[in-house]
């Protein structure tokens, strides 16, 4: 692969780095995301200007009245997916603290075999624990009082346990101890300088580790991979080929896009919010990689499937799936004695939608007449990327109870083949379960 320094947008890139905390330290990006097409930020110092101030005729407003009251961020990242540097993006989408778990193969899942499931993202600021959460995963990491504790039991009889100093559910993890050996492996909390407690897992044993977590040669954070949110920064390279960094603080994702596509790659779009930016923090030095492998439903193992929950079918015709996840946030929360703004609350439902594009073949006539009969439908779409190695790589939504919300019609209009473009609403069913779900079977086994 051959990389050359550009004055233009193809000398740029995008890195991310989860952060537990909203308006926690910075945590320096290390996973920069393959397929960018482009993140166009709007920066917004929140500028309030004095005017109309009875001054012995002056008829122009005085710079001394033009006053910054706070900063802060947002704007749109667009990428194709690819089976690397997804996972973090999709679990903030999904308001999750979902972490990424080993498979059978050496493939990682995000959020094991459960996925990550649609919640308020403020639940998992500082992944403390909490009764109102439900934890099925064996390994999932909260915080508790002032302790880290792991959960043994992945099953719906660890709802609302709170974790104790030892138990059938909860294994209290110990601190990191200066002189004690670690092989790799082991799992030990510990709280970098001016940072965030969080647990580090050993990762090179030489006859017993005694280094600090903070030295990376030796430790891995595998807590607040996905908490609330993430930290990003943007290299941006100047007409002569300099790169500078902008770092936007404490991301929420407020919208997020996913589309399937039958003649092209699946792509994202991703709507952010940050707590605030600055330029101050030193460039990463991202390295490029060459094993990356995008996702597409060319593949034959993808899969389109609709109809009454439980018994989806193959629907042809279909040319194109969007899937879409809108949050209602209010992400101005500023208050009095505060410099930067508190973390965003949800104020609104969820909206998940996901339209299709559909030619109108027989077998849709049976989708569209739910739309009289006000019957739900569940869908499943999977798209499938190349294997590195043995590494089978999935992205897949399913929508478990929605109905047509509009496009539920075969208009005739001209000589072209019928079609529409049929829109979805997910809702929750009688039995509780997640209205949408995802699955992100990965080659990456951190964040």
């Amino acid at each position: 692969m051959s990389t050359i320094t550009v004055g233009s947008g193809l000398g740029g890139f995008t890195a991310i780095a989860p952060q537990s905390e909203y308006g926690g330290t910075f945590t320096t990006p290390n996973r920069t995301i393959p397929g960018l097409k482009s993140n166009k930020a709007t920066h917004d110092p929140h500028i309030v200007q004095g005017t109309d101030y009875l001054e012995y005729g002056r008829i122009v407003d005085i710079g001394a009245a033009h006053v910054q009251t706070y900063l802060d961020a947002k704007g749109t990242l667009v990428c194709d997916a690819f089976q690397s540097g997804l996972a973090l993006l999709l679990a903030t989408a999904f308001g999750s603290a979902a972490q990424l778990y080993p498979g059978v193969q050496g493939q990682y899942e995000l959020g094991g075999t459960v996925g990550p499931q649609i919640e308020a993202p403020e639940s998992h600021n500082g992944q403390v624990w909490s009764a109102a959460n439900t934890y099925l995963n064996t390994g999932e990491f909260v915080f508790e009082g002032s302790t880290w504790y792991e959960n043994l039991k992945g099953d719906t009889t660890n709802i609302n346990q709170k974790p104790s100093a030892e138990g059938s559910y909860w294994k209290k993890l110990t601190n990191w101890a200066s002189g004690t050996s670690y092989t790799a492996g082991q799992l030990a909390p510990f709280t970098p300088t001016g940072g965030k407690s969080a647990i580090y897992k050993c990762i090179l044993s030489a006859k017993g580790v005694l280094q600090s977590p903070e030295n990376g040669n030796y430790w891995t954070a595998i807590t607040g991979q996905s908490g609330c949110c993430f930290d990003m920064q943007l290299g941006v390279p100047t007409t002569t080929g300099e790169l500078t960094p902008w770092n936007y603080h404490s991301c929420m994702i407020t919208k997020a896009e996913f589309v399937f596509e039958r003649t092209g790659l699946v792509s994202c779009t991703f709507d952010w919010d940050a707590q605030y930016v600055e330029s101050t923090t030193a460039l990463i030095v991202p390295t490029p990689s060459t094993a990356y492998a995008p996702f597409s439903m060319s593949n034959t193992a993808s899969v389109f499937k609709i109809g009454a929950p439980g018994a989806q079918q193959t629907l042809p015709g279909v040319k194109k799936a969007t899937v879409t996840i809108q949050r209602k946030l209010a992400v101005n929360r500023i208050y009095l004695g505060e410099t930067h703004k508190q973390v965003p609350s949800t104020n609104g439902m969820v909206d998940l939608m996901v339209a299709c594009e559909m030619d109108y073949t027989s077998q849709a006539k049976s989708v569209l007449e739910t739309f009289l009969t006000n019957t739900a439908q569940a869908l499943t779409i999977q798209a499938v990327g190349a294997a590195i190695g043995t590494v089978q790589n999935e992205l897949g939504f399913t929508m478990t109870n929605g109905f047509i919300e509009s496009g539920g019609e075969a208009p005739l209009d001209g000589a072209d083949v019928v079609k529409n473009t049929v829109n979805l609403k997910a809702t929750i069913n009688t039995t509780n379960e997640p209205p949408l779900k995802a699955k992100l079977v990965t080659a990456d086994s951190t964040f």
